[in-house]
């Protein structure tokens, strides 16, 4: 066995090899590497998820001789959490963020090079690069019929008659239907008490998965699969197994990219030629300005007036900022092209269609939300990567489809949830249930689409009366959260297209416009013009928006923490103007510094659980609410708003960075606040030349 170096005490692999089934017809990149002082070319196969507890991707290697996959001679294993970070511009890995492991021997190999008459094209070193060299080869261009499998030489194949036939799919339907197969019963319906009451049974294990961990429930549990390009369709093939459904991936992919439109087409075509474009663009300015630091250089070095060399090292401080500010823009553009990236060998409809045949088509935002109406069912997302960090984002609420817009409800005849790692979807079972009518949705679950998506710009949810009906039930209005079409009154305040959703706790790593609740045209995010490029740059710029953040500014001669603890004792400055002043730095006081304690000092009761932070004699000033034309609570929070940006001039740049986007709070389990008077002040500070040259 092949002892593993990330993970020598638990993980070692097999030394078949022979090629394994699931790799069979794979597409892969091929790579050059030196073994036994010769240097040979391979290929990997799919990724595997075999010891994803150990936090370990896996991918088999197989040798190319003339072209040719021949055997597996080894492994590629790599960090789950380096692997998205490992994935080139091109879709290729970075070899040398993981381990290649060999099992073959030094005599075999001599045995195969003598075997084989070996032809090599010589490959042109990239000078610039460090990396091992790869190439990416296809020689469809040159064949007749560009589909014809046996052409690719770059998929790990075998002979026609030991590969899998691949049957006509055009007349047939999704399933077939196996009898006598045992269906689980159907299950209760759960409330709060239900829910609680499975909290209370929880335990936690080595091997309790985190979806357990995070509902405090242990009868959920994750079913893995191949992986792959094929996860997404492995979940739904899965999932409907136990009821008797049977499919396979190659029906769904081809169903699915029946449903793939021209325009669909033509939209990731010109994304992808777009962002593609401003890749190259960067990488060009980024050595214009190489060059122009060395020229920068070689004239320091040759001056003799120091009133000259000063001025040429303040250009050249300049440029090396400029380069900086590039790099960054790189690793955007970068991230954004890796999600297109394998649009650059398709050059036509019927081509992109045959690639969604494929299982080099992950399954993108547009596949899933087709694979719901295709299926008529629902996908639950939830995302693992947000757990245990950032868990208002662990329900995904998707999106619909452009050609689905005019939609006005949705009704699924089967519920299913997966595990999304960021790379890799997996089904989770409930009760050992895969597939579940409204009725057996986990309490759980529920709530949190309640909480999170049950608002404008949130997915397929809102269109299912079902959920709407949930929430009348439990005295919610069930129309909160409907479009209100405002957005032509306040259009010199933001632009509708463009949405940045922030709360305390926002997770930074989705680009502007992609975190949830958020929208945003691809092409607007990197245009040079309207582009989104320094606010990506800038950390955490979603919680600096809140008023959360703790960033001191002065008001009334005092410092205050944040604008929530401002605003919070400011509700008490006319009656009582000493309580007012303790929630001020200045005051030391146990509020002073603590958000969770700061609110509850403000709320109706002045309490944080049983204990009292108030005194009961102290009221909330009666004019604070008033209803009027500049009412009381919005004069205050304006003025620590403009405190809190004009006294921070890096949250000045922070807000003026969101340009024209709507700005909009996030609130859990409530409607999210279109955030006006944050937008107003941009407006006003963003006419105010001078605050912007401070």
């Amino acid at each position: 066995m092949l002892e593993s170096k990330i993970n020598k005490e638990n993980v070692k692999y097999n030394e078949n090899i022979s090629i394994e089934k699931e790799d069979l017809n794979h597409m892969s990149f091929v790579y050059e590497t030196e073994l036994y002082d010769k240097d040979i070319e391979f290929v990997l196969g799919k990724e595997k998820h075999t010891y994803a507890k150990y936090n370990i991707i896996y991918f088999s290697v197989y040798l190319v001789i003339n072209d040719k996959p021949k055997k597996r001679i080894g492994v590629f294993e790599i960090d789950s959490n380096k692997f998205i970070q490992s994935i080139d511009e091109d879709g290729s890995i970075e070899l040398e963020n993981g381990e290649l492991l060999f099992f073959v021997q030094q005599n075999e190999m001599s045995e195969y090079f003598k075997k084989y008459d070996i032809k090599r094209e010589e490959k042109q070193q990239d000078k610039e690069s460090d990396k091992v060299d790869l190439e990416y080869e296809d020689l469809t261009d040159s064949s007749p019929d560009l589909f014809d499998e046996s052409l690719d030489v770059f998929k790990v194949s075998i002979d026609d008659k030991k590969s899998k036939k691949q049957s006509p799919l055009i007349n047939e339907s999704i399933f077939e239907e196996k009898e006598n197969v045992k269906i689980l019963p159907i299950l209760e319906e759960e409330n709060e008490e239900i829910s609680n009451n499975e909290k209370k049974k929880y335990e936690e294990k080595v091997n309790t998965t985190w979806i357990e961990k995070f509902t405090k429930n242990n009868n959920y549990n994750i079913i893995d699969n191949e992986g792959g390009g094929d996860c997404l369709f492995a979940t739904i093939r899965d999932a409907f197994k136990p009821i008797g459904k049977i499919t396979t991936i190659d029906k769904l992919r081809y169903h699915l990219s029946n449903e793939l439109t021209e325009e669909t087409y033509e939209n990731y075509k010109s994304l992808y030629m777009a962002i593609s474009n401003d890749y190259k663009q960067i990488k060009k300015d980024i050595e214009d300005v190489h060059t122009s630091e060395k020229k920068l250089t070689k004239d320091i070095n040759e001056s003799t007036d120091r009133e000259k060399s000063d001025q040429l090292n303040e250009l050249k401080k300049k440029e090396e900022e400029k380069r900086k500010n590039l790099f960054k823009d790189k690793k955007q553009a970068k991230a954004l092209l890796q999600d297109f990236i394998f649009m650059d060998n398709i050059n036509s409809f019927e081509e992109y269609k045959h690639y969604i045949r494929s299982s080099r088509f992950w399954g993108d935002t547009w596949a899933l939300s087709s694979l719901e109406k295709i299926l008529n069912i629902k996908i639950m997302v939830l995302s693992e990567e947000s757990y245990p960090d950032h868990l208002d984002d662990i329900m995904q609420c998707g999106q619909i489809n452009d050609q689905d817009v005019g939609l006005k409800k949705f009704q699924p005849d089967y519920y299913m949830v997966v595990s999304y790692t960021g790379n890799h979807y997996k089904l989770i079972t409930y009760k050992d249930k895969t597939l579940f009518s409204f009725k057996e949705i986990p309490y759980d679950i529920k709530m949190m689409i309640i909480n999170k998506c049950l608002e404008k710009n949130a997915g397929l949810y809102y269109l299912i009366q079902d959920f709407k009906k949930f929430k009348e039930r439990m005295g919610m209005d069930p129309e909160e959260g409907k479009k209100i079409e405002d957005d032509v009154i306040h259009k010199d305040l933001y632009n509708k297209d463009i949405v940045f959703m922030f709360h305390e706790k926002s997770n930074n790593k989705p680009l502007a416009g992609m975190g949830n609740g958020e929208s945003m045209d691809i092409l607007q995010a990197i245009d040079s013009e309207m582009g989104f490029k320094e606010l990506n740059n800038i950390s955490d710029w979603r919680r600096k928006l809140d008023d959360s953040y703790e960033s001191p500014f002065t008001v009334d001669g005092l410092r205050w923490n944040s604008v929530t603890h401002y605003f919070m004792g400011s509700q008490f400055k006319k009656g009582f103007p000493d309580f007012y002043k303790e929630f001020s730095l200045d005051s030391n006081s146990e509020f002073s510094t603590d958000l969770v304690k700061a609110r509850a000092a403000g709320s109706n009761s002045g309490k944080l659980k049983d204990k009292l932070l108030r005194n009961e004699s102290i009221k909330i000033d009666p004019d604070f609410y008033e209803i009027g034309v500049e009412p009381r609570y919005e004069l205050e929070r304006k003025i620590a708003l403009e405190a809190k940006f004009t006294q921070n001039l890096d949250l000045l740049q922070t807000l003026m960075s969101t340009k024209n986007g709507k700005l909009v709070n996030f609130r859990r389990g409530k409607e999210p606040v279109v955030d006006e008077l944050l937008m107003k002040l941009r407006k006003e500070l963003g006419s105010n030349k001078q605050i912007l040259r401070t």
